[in-house]
């Protein structure tokens, strides 16, 4: 409803400005991640967003990973290979194959999404697919049990390869 009325766009700037304040607040703490914000197809349409961005990463201190004037076209390419059907088909098989490859060709990780299957994470690994997201490794979590993970002796590695 929020993307159809276009209430996407001052939410999705209202989670970029929280996000970068969170992500500062763990550098901070001595806990650097790297963090990814999911943009909506009407957010990439604004010709704000740029600007929001910048914004959003000048008053919080945060410093981007990498600027690239081709990252929305990166983006939509790995939401849509991140985001795995059903593996048991060979057709599936053979689209997410394809779909790994040309990431691995385009950019410097692939990331599998979605992950919610033991068979899914397999072939996922055996595709070489660098890390993944998804309800088998954890549910998502607020800021504060995040931050907890972080602080404890061994945190869960996000990392699905090797």
């Amino acid at each position: 409803m929020a993307e159809a009325t276009g209430l996407i766009v001052p939410i999705g700037r209202w989670v970029l400005r929280t996000a970068c304040r969170q992500a500062a607040a763990w550098h901070r703490a001595n806990h650097p991640l790297m963090m990814s914000i999911n943009v909506s197809g009407r957010q990439l349409d604004d010709k704000n967003l740029v600007r929001d961005v910048a914004h959003a990463l000048t008053n919080t201190w945060t410093r981007p990973h990498r600027r690239d004037p081709r990252s929305p076209k990166r983006r939509r390419r790995r939401r849509r290979r991140g985001q795995t059907p059903d593996t048991a088909s060979a057709d599936s098989k053979a689209l997410i194959h394809t779909l790994v490859q040309l990431g691995k060709a385009l950019g410097p990780e692939t990331l599998g999404e979605g992950i919610e299957q033991e068979d899914q994470l397999r072939h996922l690994q055996h595709e070489r697919c660098d890390s993944g997201q998804g309800f088998l490794f954890a549910r998502p979590l607020g800021p504060e049990a995040v931050t907890g993970l972080l602080d404890s002796p061994s945190p869960t590695p996000a990392a699905i390869g090797s």
